[in-house]
């Protein structure tokens, strides 16, 4: 595991602690060929806990050819992890929403508004927008926050327990905001 960027770290009901971010497969790095999101998950004692993904480890990328960078993990109440990644493809950058399950693998039940059934979908934060934290309600709601390239403001985005967007929350399931650096204060 050799972990660029950020480490992020979780720990669930259980005691099992989980530690995820963005890995390299090789020593000859090549980002489109050797990035990709890695999962850890330790024992309250600190040993490697083989019950989780394949011996204790998990590696997976949002979309094949692609440069995955995680930008945060969090474990809901259910003991799943659920994170956010910029995920770099052909030049274009897009937001990806994933829930893996308590014991490693992708939760199919968390599908986003397309319902592909693989655990992980596209969010569609517009334009030069990136995710950067994931937070959640009390009822299972699951909300990203992130922030504009170069237009100074901040969005959520609200999705329920099964990763759809609450059309009802801002604008089609999403808010932003300025920040008054680069433009008027308010929601948008």
């Amino acid at each position: 595991l050799s972990l660029h960027a950020r480490a992020f770290i979780g720990v669930q009901a259980s005691g099992r602690i989980i530690v995820a971010g963005t890995s390299t497969t090789s020593n000859s790095w090549d980002p489109l060929t050797d990035t990709q999101i890695e999962v850890l998950a330790l024992t309250n004692s600190g040993s490697i806990d083989a019950g989780f993904g394949t011996a204790g480890r998990e590696h997976f990328v949002p979309t094949a050819g692609s440069i995955p960078i995680l930008n945060d993990m969090q474990i809901d109440s259910s003991g799943r992890s659920v994170m956010v990644a910029t995920d770099i493809a052909g030049g274009t950058f897009s937001e990806w929403v994933m829930r893996r399950s308590v014991n490693g693998g992708a939760d199919t039940s968390f599908d986003g508004d397309s319902g592909a059934g693989n655990g992980s979908f596209q969010v569609r934060m517009g334009l030069s927008r990136q995710g950067g934290s994931v937070a959640f309600g009390s009822s299972g709601e699951v909300f990203v926050a992130g922030w504009s390239n170069g237009a100074g403001d901040v969005f959520v985005t609200k999705m329920n327990s099964l990763g759809a967007t609450d059309p009802s929350f801002g604008s089609s399931g999403s808010a932003s905001y300025f920040t008054g650096l680069q433009g008027s204060s308010g929601p948008t």
